[in-house]
């Protein structure tokens, strides 16, 4: 019996922003990635490698959440909707909460490692608002999931 189980996978750049690991769409490098345990606790943080990818490793076992700190995203980065609002339940879609960047209800087993925690992001194209003359950041997520007919948008202002 192993009374230690992992967690880990990957933060890839959504090129299309629909919520899905595509061909061509290659890991982000150089984003921290923190776990979090049930009282709220910082138990591990780490830092996606060349390809994209992250894990702990070792962990008990337990209730826990993932945190992708938005600070360390690349500049003008955003996350991008789980499979457009979708729980589609696959292990290539996004799973981070777009506007925080969590990922929650992380059930750590004995002896398991869970490597289908996945986490897209692309970055924000920057339009000019004519009656205020600010720059805003607007993003749709793209197509809608053929699984539940979603559609998400997420906005963000600047300035």
């Amino acid at each position: 019996v192993y009374p230690v189980g992992g967690i880990g996978d990957r933060i890839w750049n959504d090129l299309d922003g629909d919520g899905r690991q595509d061909a061509g769409e290659v890991g982000v490098a150089g984003v921290k990635v923190l776990l979090v345990d049930a009282s709220g606790a910082t138990v591990g943080t780490t830092v996606t490698d060349s390809a994209g990818l992250w894990s702990f490793t070792g962990i008990p076992t337990g209730s826990y959440e993932v945190r992708v700190v938005l600070s360390s995203l690349p500049a003008g980065f955003i996350i991008t909707g789980a499979a457009n609002g979708c729980a589609c339940g696959t292990d290539r879609d996004s799973d981070a909460d777009p506007t925080s960047g969590i990922i929650t209800g992380i059930l750590v087993r004995s002896g398991e490692v869970n490597t289908t925690f996945d986490v897209g992001v692309r970055l924000a194209a920057p339009v000019l608002n004519p009656s205020s003359g600010r720059m805003a950041l607007r993003f749709s997520t793209g197509r809608s999931c053929p699984a539940c007919r979603t559609r998400r948008a997420v906005r963000h202002r600047a300035g």
